[in-house]
């Protein structure tokens, strides 16, 4: 996990620290398993390479949606 972890802070332009942190808090927050943890950040990567988001602004609004998706 660590070298995509790397390249997505790079395209980020943000911090791997935070980066980490982003990732590690959504993947808590939408219940997911450490194995699911590439394929959260091919989604993130791609939303943010497709639309006007960053990936710091995707990881905010994940944070308020996570709860919400779980139930469905």
């Amino acid at each position: 996990m660590t070298p995509k972890l790397l390249k997505l802070s790079i395209a980020s332009g943000e911090d791997l620290a935070s980066t980490s942190d982003l990732l590690t808090d959504n993947i808590s927050a939408f219940e997911l398993k450490l194995q699911d943890a590439d394929r959260f950040m091919d989604v993130m990567a791609a939303t943010a390479n497709n639309t006007n988001t960053s990936i710091g602004q995707l990881g905010e609004a994940y944070k308020y949606v996570a709860s919400t998706s779980r139930n469905f």
